[in-house]
C-alpha cells in the first residue's frame, strides 16, 4: 500500500522522518523494535479488542515516516504513526509511547492535537477542494510507570459533566477514546506470554523492569530463552545490545552485575561482538545529544542576538562538547555574541 498523500514542505515543520537526535534510550529502544510493522502488528492484536483486531488488515500494516510529536514534549512523548486498512478504508493507528515518571492530566489533549495535525497533514497534502473524508485514527498509548495509568480513556470525561447534561450536550462536544497498554503492573509471566515476537518481548521487559536494578536482575532469568534466540539472529543482536545498554543506563545495573546474573545463560550476550555493538550504540547517543546541544545553542543565541553570522555558526559546529556546555552556561548572561561563544571582541581601530 502507498502512502496517498505524500508529505510537502508545508508539513515538514509538524512531523519528522526520524527519531530525534535528541531521543532518550527510550525513545531509540521503542522506535528501534516498534517501527517494524511485523512487531507493531503483533503488540498491536495483543491489546485491541477481538472485534477491532478482525476488522484490521494486518498484512497491509505500513509505518508512516511521520512523527507527530512536539519538540518540546520529546521527553514524555515518542510517537510511531502506521496505517492499515480497515474494510477497505484507510485508516491511522497512532502509537503512542509515554515514558515518563509521575501522573499526568492531558494526555489525551496531546493525543488531540496529534491528530488534527495528521488531518492538516492531509488537508495540505491534498489537492481535492470542498468536503471530503479524513482519515480515521485510532490512539494507542503504550504506558508503564510506578504507580500505572492515572488519566482518563474517554475525552469527554475532562468535561466533568452530570449523567444529565452528559446527555443533552454530549452529542455536540468533542469525544473520543483511546486504547491504553498499561504494563506497569503486568507481572513477568503474563508478558513473557504474549503472542508477539522476541524482540517486543525484549522491549516491554525492559520498560516493566527497567525502572529499578534489583527488580530487573530478580526477573532477568525469565527472559534467558528469549535472549538466547535472538543471539542467533543478525537484527536480533542488536536488539540485545540496544538491551544492555537500557539495563546501564535506566536500570542503572553495572556490567559486573550484569556479567553476574547473566554469567551461565548469558555470557554469549557479552562477548566481544555484541561489546562492540554496545560502545557504537552509546557513541552514537552521545553524538545524537551534542547535536540536540549544537541545534539548542544556535536556537538560543539567534532568539538573543538576532541572525548567527555563518563564522559564529562554525564556531559552534566546532566545538567539543565541553565548549558547547560553557557557552550554554553563558547565553543568558553574556552582553555579546563574542562573548557567548568565547570569542575575543574584535579590536576597535
Amino acid at each position: 500500500m502507498t502512502n496517498q498523500h505524500p508529505p510537502t514542505e508545508a508539513t515538514t515543520a509538524a512531523a519528522s522522518t526520524a527519531p530525534p537526535q535528541t531521543a532518550s534510550i527510550h525513545d531509540t529502544f521503542f522506535y528501534k523494535v516498534l517501527s517494524n510493522p511485523k512487531h507493531a502488528a503483533a503488540e498491536l492484536q495483543s491489546i485491541l479488542s477481538k472485534e477491532v483486531s478482525e476488522a484490521i488488515d494486518w498484512d497491509s500494516l505500513e509505518v508512516d515516516p511521520h512523527r507527530f510529536v512536539d519538540g518540546n514534549l520529546g521527553n514524555h512523548f515518542a510517537d510511531i504513526l502506521l496505517s492499515a486498512r480497515v474494510r477497505g478504508k484507510r485508516t491511522y493507528i497512532h502509537l503512542l509511547f509515554e515514558h515518563s515518571s509521575g501522573p499526568k492530566s492531558h494526555e489525551l489533549l496531546q493525543s488531540l492535537r496529534y491528530q488534527v495535525r495528521i488531518w492538516e497533514k492531509e488537508k495540505v497534502s491534498s489537492p481535492e477542494e470542498g468536503l471530503r473524508s479524513m482519515t480515521p485514527i485510532l490512539t494507542v498509548i503504550l504506558h508503564h510507570s510506578d504507580g500505572g495509568w492515572r488519566g482518563r480513556r474517554r475525552f469527554a470525561d475532562y468535561f466533568g459533566l452530570d449523567e444529565e447534561l452528559a446527555r443533552i450536550f454530549g452529542p455536540y462536544l468533542v469525544d473520543f477514546g483511546v486504547v491504553v497498554d498499561d504494563i506497569s503492573k503486568v507481572n513477568a509471566e503474563a508478558l513473557m506470554s504474549r503472542p508477539v515476537p522476541p524482540e517486543v518481548h525484549v522491549l516491554l521487559f525492559a520498560l516493566r523492569f527497567g525502572r529499578t536494578g534489583r527488580e530487573v536482575l530478580l526477573e532477568l532469568p525469565r527472559l534467558a530463552p528469549t535472549i538466547g534466540l535472538l543471539l542467533g539472529r543478525e537484527n536480533g543482536r542488536l536488539v540485545v545490545a540496544t538491551f544492555l545498554v537500557y539495563m546501564k543506563k535506566v536500570a542503572k545495573v553495572s556490567e559486573t552485575e550484569l556479567r553476574m546474573a547473566l554469567q551461565e545463560t548469558y555470557e554469549p550476550a557479552l562477548d566481544p561482538e555484541i561489546a562492540a555493538l554496545w560502545d557504537q550504540f552509546e557513541a552514537g547517543q552521545r553524538e545524537g545529544e551534542i547535536k540536540g546541544q549544537r541545534k539548542l545553542l544556535k536556537n538560543q543565541l539567534s532568539q538573543r542576538f538576532g541572525v548567527l553570522s555563518p563564522q559564529a555558526i562554525a564556531c559552534i559546529d566546532q566545538a567539543s562538547a565541553r565548549e558547547l556546555e560553557a557557552m550554554g552556561s553563558r547565553v543568558l548572561t553574556a552582553s555579546t555574541l563574542d562573548e557567548a561563544l568565547g570569542r575575543p571582541a574584535p579590536r576597535v581601530s
